[in-house]
């Protein structure tokens, strides 16, 4: 995930101790849940991207995206993915493999 100037915001939370940095970086990672909430509520949503906090002595050493996916079930769901493009791709052949262009049907 991207997001333009969040390098800066970070490091102005971080080094600069900056309040209204530090207030800015929890209310994108409060929008980001509730997006994930009201997709979860309308699609079957796999996995989304978060913020993840780290602390030292009660101060945000760090920010950074991370999935909410396993990278083992990430790397399941590309293999079956895949898999699934193969088949199609296989039973495509196949029909053209079949196709007659002389036969109306």
């Amino acid at each position: 995930m991207w997001w333009k100037g969040f390098e800066l915001l970070v490091s102005n939370a971080i080094i600069r101790r900056s309040p209204v940095a530090i207030a800015l970086l929890y209310a994108h990672a409060a929008s980001l849940n509730e997006l994930a909430s009201i997709l979860a509520q309308n699609v079957n949503l796999v996995g989304a991207m978060a913020l993840k906090f780290t602390y030292q002595d009660g101060e945000i050493t760090s920010a950074d995206f991370v999935p909410t996916i396993s990278p083992d079930r990430l790397r399941e769901m590309i293999q079956e993915r895949g898999r699934r493009k193969a088949a199609t791709l296989g039973a495509a052949v196949e029909r053209m493999a079949k196709f007659d262009p002389e036969d109306p049907e």
